[in-house]
């Protein structure tokens, strides 16, 4: 063969092996420039558990080659439930827009869902001045406040007592995890309060001393009109009307309490008092006026609609005998309106008016005045207060004024 034929042979031969090796040496390499292949697996969450992801790898060095490889991780995704009295069954409300409102006095439960067995809990609740629980009866009344212990559970319940944005969040630690936060946001609402006042005795003088027909004469705040004939009235009348809101359907009363020095006492010599039924000296430790809710009266309201007038009196005094020579009457007193919500709810107040009276009467001897000898203590008698404001605290008491 010729030099110039063995040339064109050479030739022809090395571009056979150029073509072959140039696409192998691409393809080797390939796997160099991006190792990333797409993931062959599935991710199905659920509250908790393991995720297993499968892929496969390309090798270089000259040769095509693969490997497999699987990773797994722990994940926990978590959810804040809430239960409202009255309202039905456990509903999620972490990462859900406008959240339902829920109204004062009613009673709610918050759970964590999706959390594993042996996690630790941390929750937050702010806003609407809430309290973990109210018990009360004749005797006594008792409030329970939130303590750092009852935020550790995975569940929690309470009541707001005022209205308010509220804001709840949780920190959940799963054993060996990384700690993970759900927060949740709604509105508290409470009724609107249209009329809530006192009104004092139209009598002259308000506090004195009061004949009632036979012959009854006693001391005390109220009495008879000026007009004629004239016509009994109240010592103080208290008036109420609401207007509660969406999902507002319950119930108003009046609750009194009481501080009192010297309620019923009874003068006999210059040197000491005698105790008449029993002694009324409460200190600052406020008590029951006689039944709960005041005189078992409850006026029922509807959501959305102007109530009916709740309207109810008191006329503290007592009845002079002739036992007696001299009497001092005294009381300061503090009427909650408080409402409560339709399920399992407890009464919050939505106002309070502070009054107080003093009544003092001396026995003359003279039975010719029209009370059998009675006179009143112009220094000893008052009337005070009266006056509304809003309050939301439920009122406490450790024992009852006629017990």
């Amino acid at each position: 063969m010729s030099r110039r034929a063995t040339a064109r042979c050479r030739e022809s031969i090395t571009s056979a092996i150029r073509a072959v090796r140039g696409p192998a040496r691409a393809k080797a390499r390939a796997p160099r420039r991006s190792r990333a292949r797409p993931i062959n697996g599935t991710f199905k969450p659920t509250f908790s558990g393991e995720v297993t992801v499968d892929g496969k790898g390309g090798g270089g060095g000259g040769k095509p080659k693969t490997y497999d490889w699987t990773a797994k991780a722990k994940y926990t995704i978590i959810e804040i439930h809430r239960k409202v009295a009255g309202q039905g069954n456990f509903v999620k409300i972490s990462d859900v827009n406008n959240v339902d409102p829920v109204v004062i006095s009613q009673k709610i439960e918050l759970k964590v869902v999706g959390a594993p067995a042996g996690s630790q809990f941390q929750w937050s609740v702010t806003g609407g001045d809430p309290i973990k629980d109210y018990k009360f009866n004749a005797n006594n009344a008792t409030l329970t406040k939130l303590v750092a212990a009852d935020m550790k559970n995975d569940q929690i319940s309470f009541y707001y007592t005022s209205a308010a944005n509220a804001n709840i969040s949780v920190t959940v630690t799963p054993s060996g995890e990384q700690p993970i936060s759900k927060s949740a946001g709604f509105t508290i609402n409470r009724p609107t309060v249209n009329i809530f006042r006192a009104v004092w005795t139209t009598a002259t003088p308000p506090v004195g001393l009061i004949k009632d027909p036979p012959n009854i004469i006693s001391v005390g705040l109220g009495g008879y009109d000026n007009s004629t004939p004239p016509k009994p009235t109240e010592g103080i009348t208290w008036e109420a009307q609401i207007t509660p809101p969406n999902g507002g359907d319950g119930g108003i009363a009046f609750i009194q309490t009481l501080t009192a020095k010297n309620m019923m006492k009874q003068y006999k010599s210059s040197v000491s008092w005698t105790i008449l039924e029993k002694n009324i000296d409460t200190g600052n430790t406020p008590v029951l006026d006689t039944m709960v809710p005041y005189q078992k009266a409850t006026l029922a309201v509807k959501a959305n609609t102007l109530s009916a007038m709740l309207r109810q009196g008191d006329s503290p005094g007592t009845e002079l005998v002739n036992l007696m020579t001299e009497v001092n009457l005294s009381g300061n007193f503090s009427l909650y309106l408080v409402y409560y919500a339709a399920g399992t709810s407890i009464p919050v107040p939505l106002g309070k008016i502070d009054w107080n009276y003093k009544a003092r009467a001396t026995k003359t001897g003279g039975s010719n005045n029209g009370y059998n000898g009675w006179e009143r203590a112009p220094n000893g008698c008052s009337k005070g207060g009266g006056n509304s404001v809003n309050w939301s605290t439920p009122p406490t008491w450790n024992d009852n004024l006629r017990r």
